[in-house]
């Protein structure tokens, strides 16, 4: 069950998944936790300090989640055929069961191309992303360069967001 601070952060990215980042309020993420608006203040004084966590939490989860996905689906060294396959099902996952968490992430990197004070989270989301792609084509004899990551993880936001439908203002945003 975690925290109340583990609680709410969670209440936030379900809220953030739900309606953007501008639609987060500290009231309502006090009512989905289930737990008292004073407490909220308690753990986090300002709407920033929730902010930064929620982030800190979706960057260090989401990125967590990819590195799982690709050493249980990892392919065998050579067989570089199968990186598509393992794209596919990475995307899967972030599309079903890292939903919240991936519409999340589609936020946070909104927010840290919008506002300097958010980028280092988007940076770190990145690096992480990039680091577990980057072992897996190292794994695969495929060099495992930060460009060739990039490039996966792009058409993975992409086609996850294509896949969401934009549901929301931040994602139609960072489709365009």
């Amino acid at each position: 069950e975690g925290t109340t601070a583990d609680r709410l952060v969670e209440a936030g990215i379900a809220l953030i998944a739900q309606g953007g980042l501008r639609a987060l309020t500290i009231r309502d993420v006090a009512a989905v936790a289930g737990i008292a608006f004073p407490s909220v203040q308690h753990h986090f004084p300002a709407k920033a300090m929730l902010v930064d966590e929620i982030f800190a939490a979706v960057e260090r989860n989401h990125c967590a989640a990819t590195a799982r996905a690709l050493a249980d689906l990892a392919p065998a060294p050579d067989d570089w055929p199968a990186l598509a396959e393992v794209a596919s099902a990475v995307l899967a996952d972030w599309c079903a069961g890292q939903r919240t968490l991936t519409i999340a992430a589609h936020e946070m990197l909104l927010a840290a191309h919008r506002d300097p004070r958010h980028r280092a989270f988007g940076e770190r989301w990145i690096d992480g992303q990039c680091a577990a792609w980057g072992a897996l084509l190292a794994k695969l004899g495929m060099g495992g360069d930060a460009d060739t990551a990039w490039l996966i993880i792009e058409l993975l936001l992409g086609l996850s967001l294509r896949t969401f439908g934009c549901e929301n203002q931040a994602e139609a945003a960072l489709a365009n």
